[in-house]
């Protein structure tokens, strides 16, 4: 076809070209007449040599023909927008279906091995000891525990709670406070963390809190872009110092 043509397709578009220019009388393109393009013997689809044109219209009219047909037929399409493949996180996230277990004594196995991967510098038997206090109600904190089940029946989050009696940034006292969350590295990415602060703000209303807070390491950027698009407002960082006694 002649649109895959290039030589072909610079033709016609500026032979309408000249036929607009005769119509508003600057060419002489009668039928009688000679065309008003014609072939240079080693042409290659650029044509040139206007005939019946006055001096000013033979330099000027073929140079706004080259750019009106350099504007119709050599400007390429935008190409379409290319998706970002970076694990930006919650464009490609893929939401899973998730139940969230208020924590037990027949599920505290998994609360350990969970609580030992999010906090692994405390020791094993130190969160033994708080996992069996917890249980048995003799200590206050956590004041809350809850675990996500995956499809497959394994727990792969889990979210500390408790009450505090002020957090930075807050109006309200005793406001909720977000201890600990955590999801395992194969699971993240799918809204169970959202599901996890859910579950949390749930709990905070139903113990009369008007505000939760929780707090994030600067450099953790996963734990603030989660805190973001789940709504919490950033309180400003503040320095911890410490000084040991002798």
């Amino acid at each position: 076809m002649w649109i895959e043509d290039r030589a072909r397709r610079r033709i016609f578009p500026r032979i309408a070209i000249a036929q607009l220019w005769s119509h508003l009388g600057l060419l002489s393109y009668a039928s009688d007449a000679p065309r008003v393009l014609r072939r240079d013997r080693h042409d290659t689809g650029h044509h040139s040599g206007w005939s019946r044109c006055d001096p000013v219209s033979r330099a000027v009219l073929p140079l706004i023909t080259q750019l009106v047909a350099n504007v119709l037929l050599l400007v390429p399409a935008a190409a379409p927008p290319v998706q970002s493949t970076q694990d930006s996180g919650r464009r490609r996230s893929k939401h899973v279906k998730m139940k969230i277990e208020a924590v037990s004594a027949s599920i505290s196995e998994d609360w350990h091995r969970l609580r030992c991967a999010l906090w692994p510098d405390h020791g094993v038997k130190e969160h033994r000891q708080e996992i069996a206090g917890f249980l048995s109600g003799s200590t206050t904190e956590p004041a809350a525990v809850f675990l996500a089940l995956s499809d497959e029946g394994n727990f792969v989050g889990l979210i500390e709670l408790s009450i505090r009696v002020y957090a930075e940034g807050c109006k309200q006292a005793n406001p909720a406070y977000v201890e600990g969350i955590y999801v395992s590295p194969g699971q993240r990415r799918q809204g169970i963390a959202r599901k996890l602060l859910c579950s949390a703000e749930d709990w905070a209303r139903e113990n009369g809190c008007g505000e939760i807070a929780s707090d994030s390491l600067p450099d953790n950027t996963p734990s603030a872009e989660l805190h973001t698009s789940t709504e919490f407002q950033d309180a400003g960082l503040i320095q911890c110092w410490i000084k040991p006694l002798k």
